[in-house]
C-alpha cells in the first residue's frame, strides 16, 4: 500500500474522515452534523499534505485537485449524511408501546404487535448514551408502509441512571382510516443522521395480521393418497 502512494491516501482518508468525525463532538463539543461537516472540510487537505510535499500540494494542479476532492467529499457527505452514524452517539434501547403512561415509566413497554381499536397513547422512546453528555437532540419519524405520517420532537423523560430517554407520542389526528399494516419509529438526529430504527406491526382490530397468507390447497399441504400409507414403511407383510 505505502508504495502506492493513491491507494496509502485513500487509506488515510477514511482513517482522518473517521477520527475527526468521533473526536470532534466528544473532544470540541461540537453537534454531530456541525462534527461531519467540518470532518469532510478538514480531510482532504491533510491527506494531501501528508502523502504529497506542499510544493506538489499547492501548486496550481494540486491546489484545484484538492478543492475538487473536498467539494466532492462535502457534497456527498450533505446528502449521504443519514447514512453515516452519528458516533459516538448509541442508543442501546427503543421501544413502542401504547395506553395510558405510568408515572414511573421511562421507556413505554414495549410492543411488537398492536391492534388497530388500541392506539391511544401509541409513543415511542429511544434511550441515549453519549460520553462526555448528548451533543443534539433527536426527533422521531413515525412511518406507515414507508410513508411518513410524522416528524415530532420527542420530550426528554426524567429517568435514573447515565442514559437518556426521549418520548415521542404520535398524534392521532394523523392515524390512518385503517391504521393496519407495518409500522416504524425512527430515531433521527436534528441534522438528519439515523440513529435507529424500531419496527412494529398494527394488526386488525380483531387481532389477525395484515401479511398475505397462503391460499387454501397451496403450500405444503398433503395430498390424499400420498405420504405413508398405511402397511408401507420397512415393517414385514405376513
Amino acid at each position: 500500500i505505502m508504495e502506492r502512494r493513491w491507494l496509502a491516501a485513500a487509506m488515510y482518508g477514511l482513517a482522518m474522515f473517521g477520527v475527526l468525525n468521533v473526536l470532534l463532538p466528544l473532544v470540541v463539543g461540537l453537534d454531530h452534523l456541525n462534527g461531519l461537516f467540518i470532518a469532510a472540510l478538514a480531510t482532504p487537505i491533510s491527506v494531501a499534505l501528508l502523502s504529497f510535499s506542499a510544493r506538489q500540494v499547492f501548486s496550481p494542479t494540486g491546489a484545484l485537485f484538492t478543492v475538487l476532492t473536498t467539494a466532492v467529499l462535502f457534497g456527498a457527505v450533505f446528502v449521504g449524511r443519514t447514512a453515516i452514524p452519528p458516533a459516538p452517539l448509541a442508543m442501546p434501547e427503543t421501544a413502542v408501546g401504547h395506553g395510558p403512561a405510568n408515572k414511573y415509566e421511562c421507556l413505554p413497554p414495549s410492543k411488537h404487535a398492536l391492534r388497530a381499536s388500541q392506539l391511544d397513547g401509541l409513543r415511542c422512546g429511544s434511550m441515549l448514551r453519549e460520553p462526555g453528555g448528548l451533543k443534539e437532540r433527536v426527533m422521531h419519524s413515525w412511518s406507515f408502509e414507508g410513508k411518513e405520517l410524522a416528524l415530532e420532537e420527542p420530550r426528554q423523560i426524567p429517568c435514573d441512571g447515565d442514559a437518556v430517554v426521549f418520548v415521542s407520542e404520535f398524534p392521532q389526528a394523523k392515524l390512518p382510516a385503517d391504521p393496519a399494516g407495518k409500522w416504524s419509529c425512527t430515531t433521527l438526529t436534528l441534522g438528519g443522521q439515523l440513529v435507529g430504527v424500531r419496527k412494529f406491526e398494527v394488526l386488525t382490530k380483531d387481532g389477525a395480521s395484515t401479511e398475505t397468507s397462503p391460499a387454501p390447497g397451496s403450500g405444503s399441504a398433503v395430498k390424499p393418497g400420498s405420504g405413508s400409507a398405511p402397511g408401507s414403511g420397512s415393517g414385514s407383510s405376513r
